[in-house]
């Protein structure tokens, strides 16, 4: 497989071999648009932050969905990735620790990561119930491993879409900035800067690429013609009436 456009982690695997026919045409990400949630088949990412304890110090509601202490300050924006048919679900983190002066982005591939990280910035999952559709307690280690609906899949593969990356203004431009602006962007590049190599290695990502694209989305080539005559076929290789017949023998006569 060939891919043509834009620049991946996974790009270097190609130099271990390409199917020069096969070809995975890619747009940058920050070049597409992306489609709204309504008009793609695939479930939109209904959480729009984490339930996290209060920071007592500043007052702070129990419902807080943000870092700001004294190891620093991080908003979180839940995000999921389809890739070659497989659903991967994160959170991205994007913030500044207290001692460095650069701004970080970084994504959780599981909901122990994400505890690692919270407990190691002093923050953690409040233990309230909560039955909403942010990522609590209770709801965090299910929205990881959701594998996602057999109709999705099914999406992916008859509108031959082989990722997906759920992206949008994060919770911290309100609800509504939000909720409007949830959009899938197709087929783009765009996972080195989320991490994902974390998940799948450059060569396993381009292998599994390559064999959904190969495999699943292979779209079948152009139909044969049935040919039901001797006149369609004769002429279909370059003959005519007269290809078949003897030439009549000039008479001499009259010479």
């Amino acid at each position: 497989m060939r891919i043509i456009g834009g620049h991946d982690y996974y790009d270097s695997a190609q130099a271990l071999g390409q199917d020069r026919e096969r070809v995975f045409a890619r747009t940058p990400f920050d070049k597409t648009e992306g489609r709204p949630v309504g008009e793609v088949g695939l479930k939109p990412v209904d959480a729009s932050r984490l339930f996290l304890v209060s920071d007592p110090a500043r007052y702070r509601h129990a419902s807080d969905h943000k870092v700001d202490n004294r190891k620093g300050r991080f908003d979180f924006r839940p995000m999921v990735v389809w890739f070659a048919g497989v659903r991967h679900a994160c959170v991205r983190v994007d913030g500044r620790h207290a001692d460095q002066d650069d701004c970080m982005t970084w994504c959780a591939w599981s909901a122990d990561e994400l505890r690692a990280f919270l407990a190691s910035v002093d923050s953690g999952f409040s233990e309230t119930h909560w039955t909403g559709t942010d990522l609590g307690k209770d709801t965090v280690d299910a929205w990881f491993a959701d594998p996602g609906a057999g109709s999705e899949r099914e999406w992916l593969a008859t509108q031959g879409v082989s990722i997906a990356i759920s992206d949008g203004l994060g919770s911290r431009y309100r609800h509504r900035a939000w909720h409007d602006t949830r959009r899938w962007k197709i087929d783009t590049d765009g996972l080195k800067d989320l991490g994902f190599a974390r998940v799948l290695s450059p060569w396993e990502a381009f292998q599994r690429l390559d064999m959904w694209i190969g495999g699943i989305i292979a779209r079948p080539g152009r139909p044969m013609v049935e040919i039901g005559s001797d006149v369609v076929r004769r002429d279909k290789h370059g003959f005519d009436d007269r290809s078949f017949k003897k030439e009549k023998a000039t008479s001499s006569k009259g010479k």
